[in-house]
């Protein structure tokens, strides 16, 4: 059974405190498992985003080509940007990011097994794990604020950060090491692999308690959401 934050809090504050910030913010229920998932996601994103640019370079050698897939991967967060918001705002965050990454790694997958048809299966691909990020990118900023206390919360997000920002630089230099050795089909599989990882861990951030008034989606959400931009 998942554990709740305010019991995973409860466990926390029976525990010997440790001095340094950085040490408070990783014996913080749920803070190891997101620090984690945000190094082993950004590896398996990375990877996944510099294959999928080598490889329509490569089917269609064309520079013009990596912009519309540059416009392809940018499309959603243009067009569900508020609409991922909204719903996300309503939401448990701790599921939108779980169902969100098992999408994207849905999606590897597909490009693992189809992705030689050519460019209609990769420019798919490409905006489907486009939109899979729209909803998950919001629901993960919202998870560490709520898993550590004000005073350490400075340290949790450096801590989180400078490992999200390791995976950033591992995954390019990685999808071109795998793509030389085992081709791009795997690479797309290993990227899969490491977003299902992401996932389990995720699945283990306590969740918080379901509120007694849950905020619907609405185009009033929506509106506010435009808004506050």
């Amino acid at each position: 059974m998942l554990r709740t934050r305010e019991r995973a809090r409860r466990e926390y504050s029976a525990r010997p405190v440790p001095k340094h910030p950085t040490l408070q913010a990783l014996a913080a229920p749920g803070v190891k498992a997101l620090a984690l998932s945000r190094f082993v996601r950004a590896i398996g994103g990375t990877t996944l985003v510099t294959a999928l640019g080598w490889h329509v370079y490569e089917i269609s050698n064309s520079t013009l080509m990596l912009g519309v897939l540059g416009f392809v991967e940018f499309l959603p967060a243009i067009t569900l940007g508020l609409v991922a918001g909204a719903i996300v705002d309503s939401s448990d965050r701790v599921r939108v990011t779980l169902l969100s990454q098992l999408g994207w790694a849905t999606v590897a997958l597909a490009l693992a097994l189809f992705g030689e048809r050519g460019l209609p299966v990769l420019l798919g691909c490409a905006l489907a794990s486009a939109g899979c990020m729209a909803f998950e990118f919001p629901a993960l900023a919202t998870l560490l604020p709520n898993l550590v206390p004000r005073e350490i919360f400075p340290s949790a997000i450096s801590l989180v950060a400078a490992l999200r920002n390791l995976g950033w630089t591992l995954g390019p230099p990685l999808a071109g090491f795998t793509i030389d050795r085992f081709g791009v089909d795997r690479t797309y599989g290993i990227a899969a692999g490491l977003v299902i990882a992401s996932a389990l861990l995720v699945s283990r951030i306590p969740r918080a308690a379901p509120p007694s008034e849950r905020r619907e989606v609405s185009l009033r959400a929506i509106r506010e959401g435009i808004a506050f931009v």
